[in-house]
């Protein structure tokens, strides 16, 4: 049986996730944050110092709290999950890369 007009347009009627937003655009940052951490310290033969390893480590903290905030996109029923799954998976994969980085 064909679906209304309506339920085939449902999803219209959902707004923009804002947190979802935020957390794409703090994922963004991190990963930013991250390649200009690798630029320098591999253009610093590796001496970068602490303050790279401190800065690395408050990048990891941000991504940490995006993901917080994707979650928090996510369990909004009435807004589009598209913004808070880009963030949650860009801040996913630069946590794994982060715990990799500094295990290895």
């Amino acid at each position: 049986m064909r679906r209304s007009r309506r339920e085939d347009y449902a999803s219209l009627n959902k707004h923009k996730s804002v947190p979802g937003l935020i957390s794409t655009c703090m994922g963004m940052g991190v990963i930013a944050g991250f390649l200009l951490l690798f630029f320098v310290s591999y253009m610093l033969g590796g001496e970068a110092g602490i303050w790279i390893g401190v800065l690395g480590i408050l990048l990891f903290l941000v991504a940490v709290a995006a993901i917080a905030v994707a979650i928090i996109g996510l369990r909004d029923s009435e807004a589009q999950a598209k913004r808070s799954v880009v963030g949650l998976v860009c801040n996913g994969i630069i946590i794994a890369i982060v715990i990799l980085t500094y295990l290895l």
